[in-house]
């Protein structure tokens, strides 16, 4: 009888009969269902199209020292789907070479940890996210504190104000250094009137046009912090005035209505050096002309 399809190469198969028939190549599973056993020796085997692994890869040491020296040289894309929620990467010492486009798609939380627990160390720029978090950072002014009041000038009475705004004290930095800076960082006033008096304050940097009576010298506290206290109403005192000349500006003005306010900071810092900027306070009763008693308290720190 011919062959009705003769072979195309020179193969010749044996006649034996474990090798006419592949049902005597086949075996059963875990499963009982029949699979075809195949040994691969040391073929090299090309594979076309998607390879499912199983959920567990084993390699012997021998065959991890044989891939210790592979290397992927051509374009190569890897697509990884579906990846478990907690994977275990074991650390190795293998050193492969993928040169090309590695992509990783729907990849979920991993956990990366080498064999003994700990984990990996990272070189390189690592840039996270973290959200909820407030860092507040404070940082306070070097430089030593100073403070000034006139609540011993008298027993009875402190500075004795009208209806008519009057300067009360200025301040200035005696240095002659300008980068010696003075800052006021808060102040108080208070009356002796148990009605609730309404005060008015106001502060002005630069220098002022004093009048009336005479002009008092300064007088140094601290380092090279200044003050002088201008003549009040008291008795027969005549008291200071003032005018606004050009170049002088009110800083910062405030209502004081009872008897003290605190807390409230000073306007600007005062400078050394030849271009000193002078702050003076200035007050007045307004609820009526009756002459009012006030006491007031500074407290400066002078910059480092």
């Amino acid at each position: 009888m011919g062959v009705l399809n003769p072979n195309s190469t020179s193969y010749v198969h044996p006649d034996e009969p474990n090798l006419l028939n592949i049902h005597k190549a086949m075996t059963y599973d875990a499963t009982g269902e029949p699979h075809l056993r195949v040994t691969l020796g040391s073929d090299t085997i090309t594979i076309n199209g998607d390879v499912n692994l199983l959920d567990t890869v084993s390699l012997t040491s021998s065959t991890l020292a044989a891939l210790e020296s592979v290397s992927v040289q051509n374009t190569v894309t890897v697509t990884v789907n579906n990846f478990p929620t907690t994977s275990t990467v074991y650390q190795s010492t293998i050193p492969w070479t993928i040169t090309g486009t590695v992509n990783i798609a729907s990849l979920p939380e991993v956990e990366i940890k080498n064999d003994s627990g700990n984990p990996i160390p990272i070189t390189g720029n690592v840039t996270a996210t973290i959200g909820n978090i407030i860092t507040v950072v404070t940082t306070e002014d070097a430089g030593a504190k100073y403070s000034f009041n006139n609540h011993a000038a008298n027993a009875t009475r402190g500075w004795t104000m009208d209806n008519t705004m009057r300067p009360v004290v200025s301040f200035q930095n005696g240095s002659a250094d300008a980068a010696d800076i003075i800052k006021i960082l808060e102040y108080e006033i208070g009356n002796n009137n148990a009605n609730q008096s309404t005060i008015m304050y106001e502060w002005y940097e630069g220098p002022l046009t004093i009048a009336g009576a005479a002009i008092p010298s300064w007088t140094t506290f601290g380092v090279h912090s200044q003050y002088r206290v201008y003549q009040d109403q008291y008795s027969s005192n005549q008291g200071n005035t003032f005018t606004v000349p050009t170049g002088t500006y009110m800083r910062h003005s405030g209502i004081i209505i009872g008897k003290n306010t605190s807390g409230d900071e000073g306007p600007v810092s005062l400078y050394g050096g030849n271009s000193r900027n002078m702050l003076t306070l200035c007050m007045r009763r307004v609820d009526n002309a009756t002459k009012l008693d006030v006491w007031f308290a500074f407290t400066v720190r002078e910059l480092v």
